[in-house]
């Protein structure tokens, strides 16, 4: 046993925890990692993947209960990212960028805006954490692109020069 197999087996997940960790397990070996070479290859967005990850509701893991959600653990969702990783890594990003994108909203954002957009989140949509700009990189703090309402749209005006699920996202932060 190798030292990274001795640290995982210490750790600290609940029972509950260890059996998602299973799950994530069996689905990164048995369907996503026999789809990675094509998804490689083909540069096509790994949709069969996305949806076997919804299947197991894994997006709720990192939704507050009120909104739908089933809360666990960060150890435990760093462990699935890294199985799911393990057998595709552009299914790994694609799944961490839900995370990433909408905890800014779980720890900043209001109620009404948390009811409007986290249940989705839980129930599989797909988000973008819109940030990276020519001039700030993936500073948030020197974003130069600016979105007024203009009735019932929005008017965005500026440029981003990579977006993760940007062309697929169905919310965008």
């Amino acid at each position: 046993m190798n030292v990274l197999e001795r640290l995982d087996n210490r750790l600290p997940l609940s029972e509950d925890e260890k059996m998602i960790l299973d799950s994530v397990q069996a689905l990164a070996r048995k369907e996503i990692a026999s789809r990675a070479a094509e998804v490689d290859e083909s540069g096509e967005f790994p949709w069969d993947n996305v949806h076997a990850i919804n299947q197991l509701g894994l997006n709720a893991m990192f939704v507050p209960e009120e909104y739908g959600g089933a809360p666990l653990s960060f150890t435990c969702y760093l462990a699935c990212v890294r199985e799911i990783s393990k057998a595709c890594a552009s299914t790994g990003i694609i799944w961490a960028t839900n995370f990433h994108a909408i905890k800014p909203l779980i720890e900043f954002g209001n109620h009404e805006q948390k009811s409007q957009f986290l249940p989705k989140i839980a129930e599989g949509a797909l988000a973008a954490l819109a940030i990276t700009e020519s001039s700030a990189g993936s500073d948030a703090t020197g974003m130069k692109t600016s979105f007024r309402p203009d009735g019932d749209n929005i008017v965005i005006n500026g440029s981003k020069i990579f977006i993760t699920n940007g062309d697929v996202a169905d919310q965008y932060l």
